[in-house]
């Protein structure tokens, strides 16, 4: 489904990116740092291309910076020289020139506070949510299913989300095999962030 930006309430650039080989390069994104007058400029998801550029773009041009961060103890950390380099120049060091790192969790707030040595309160928590009542339906579940193609006599789990090694789906089937629901489906609405744990 493509984007609306005409439902925004701020004015949406976008750019096209360049894959170099697991990440996506904005080039994009720098004439906009470097010529525009910015005041904020918020950096979604750390360790990414636009929070390098912009953590050191931040510190000469001077707006403020908000990054986001769903860094956990499930992200692998880099174990030779050469990784602890890179994660230090490309990850570590932009991200400390956040003036604010928004998480989900507290235990992400205390992970990322320990592990790039920035102050606890400048991290703040903000809880995924959803508004319930977009999603109220005053369909029966029969009539869903079958409007759905699905089964009227399984026990459906349904995750909505991106299908990465963070989300410990392992678990969730662990705990179907706990169950013992044999009439289970595990439906998954989303993208495929990690190919290679997904297709395990």
């Amino acid at each position: 489904m493509p984007y609306d930006d005409s439902l925004s309430l701020a004015k949406i650039k976008r750019f096209r990116g360049v894959r170099i080989g697991s990440k996506t390069i904005f080039l994009g994104l720098i004439p906009q740092l470097l010529f525009k007058n910015l005041e904020i400029v918020h950096s979604y998801v750390m360790g990414f291309f636009s929070t390098f550029i912009v953590g050191y773009l931040r510190k000469i041009k001077k707006f403020k910076m908000i990054l986001f961060s769903d860094f956990d103890e499930a992200v692998p950390l880099p174990k030779s020289l050469f990784g602890k380099l890179w994660w230090n120049f490309f990850v570590k060091i932009p991200s400390k020139s956040a003036d604010i790192i928004t998480v989900f969790t507290s235990q992400q707030k205390k992970y990322l506070s320990k592990l790039l040595k920035y102050p606890e309160n400048q991290i703040k928590i903000v809880p995924s949510g959803v508004d319930l009542k977009l999603f109220q339906n005053k369909k029966s579940k029969k009539q869903l299913r079958k409007e759905l193609g699905l089964p009227e006599d399984k026990f459906i789990l349904i995750n909505v989300g991106n299908f990465g090694k963070k989300r410990k789906y392992e678990q969730t089937l662990e705990i179907l095999k706990e169950i013992k629901e044999k009439n289970a489906i595990f439906l998954h609405i989303g993208g495929i962030g990690d190919k290679k744990y997904y297709s395990k």
